[in-house]
């Protein structure tokens, strides 16, 4: 965590309870992975400071903001967030990577999210933003409304059950109706592919465990896998289950994986 003067806290994933400070105010707690913002209403903490909160490759972490919205911040994602929403007209936050947001309602104070240039705004909402590509937006709505203002400052409304698609090169949003549980299923413990090739997939997998990969056979990444594994299984569980079904052969060395055609 980073703050606003630009001192840096390192967050360790234990059962044991502190409390983050500004000056002598305390202000959040953290523990087990979670960061809860506690703002005293007698606090003189400038409501304008600003927490960044980055997630490292292979890491994971839960924060409720003062409003009580609570993001899920997924593996190598940064998000950038008032200390306090006290006086402000609307409550914005800015994301890089991938989260999932369970916003606390409040019809006076819209919240929104920014990311690569455009603005999601909700209205009392859950869904899941994914922004680690650039130039590529995804975002999931699972329950609520939301709308979303590209570059353009076109505005784009999405229902429970949408997966809207930004292009930067075209500033175009594309909507459609899905199963969204492929884009969320992360946020419950759970990695869920459907028809993936395996280069996407190796993608995903190497951000999670930390790991670097190389396909000593390219066109391996063209081969497809469809599966639901739990994500906090030990990663030779995760690549036995692909090579099940997959006609690859996974060499694990250290923190680098190695594929291969199987037989070769």
């Amino acid at each position: 965590m980073t703050l606003e003067d630009g001192s840096a806290k390192q967050l360790k994933k234990s059962g044991q309870e502190h409390w983050i400070y500004i000056g002598d105010t305390p202000i959040a707690r953290e523990y087990d992975g979670m960061i809860v913002y506690h703002i005293p209403e007698t606090s003189k903490v400038e409501i304008s400071q600003q927490n960044t909160l980055s997630v490292p490759r292979g890491g994971e972490f839960r924060l409720t903001l003062s409003d009580g919205t609570r993001v899920h911040l997924n593996s190598l994602s940064e998000l950038k967030y008032p200390v306090s929403f006290k006086g402000m007209n609307e409550r914005t936050v800015e994301l890089k990577g991938e989260a999932f947001f369970e916003i606390a309602k409040d019809s006076l104070h819209p919240f929104k999210v920014e990311t690569q240039g455009i603005l999601i705004q909700q209205f009392g909402t859950a869904f899941n933003v994914k922004s680690r590509v650039k130039g590529k937006v995804e975002v999931a709505l699972v329950q609520g409304s939301i709308g979303i203002y590209t570059q353009s400052q076109k505005l784009h409304k999405l229902s429970p059950g949408q997966l809207a698609i930004w292009d930067a090169s075209t500033d175009l949003l594309s909507v459609e109706n899905k199963d969204l549980l492929l884009n969320t299923a992360w946020h419950s413990n759970r990695f869920i592919f459907y028809d993936e090739s395996l280069g996407s997939l190796m993608e995903e997998l190497a951000l999670w465990y930390n790991v670097d990969v190389d396909f000593l056979d390219k066109s391996l990444k063209e081969l497809h896998f469809t599966g639901s594994l739990y994500r906090y299984d030990d990663i030779a569980v995760i690549l036995n289950a692909i090579e099940e079904t997959v006609n690859v052969d996974f060499k694990i060395s250290g923190l680098r994986i190695k594929i291969d055609r199987k037989n070769k």
